[in-house]
């Protein structure tokens, strides 16, 4: 996204999160970001493993594996 880096997931400390930073190569700054669904408890299950890409301002994720594999 320009000069800017969205990911989605991963391990903290051991476990899925599904969590989603902004990372600006510009500035080196990360933010954490809230996505529209989180407000509406529609949010990702935490996984790792997985395959996202951005589309026209919005963010698909594909795949991988939540704590239940």
């Amino acid at each position: 996204m320009g000069n800017k880096v969205v990911i989605f997931g991963g391990f903290d400390d051991g476990e899925r999160v599904n969590h989603v930073h902004l990372f600006d190569a510009d500035t080196y700054a990360w933010k954490l970001l809230e996505p529209a669904d989180l407000k509406k408890n529609k949010a990702p299950k935490p996984r790792a493993g997985h395959s996202a890409t951005l589309h026209e301002g919005a963010l698909y994720i594909f795949g991988g594996k939540d704590d239940e594999n």
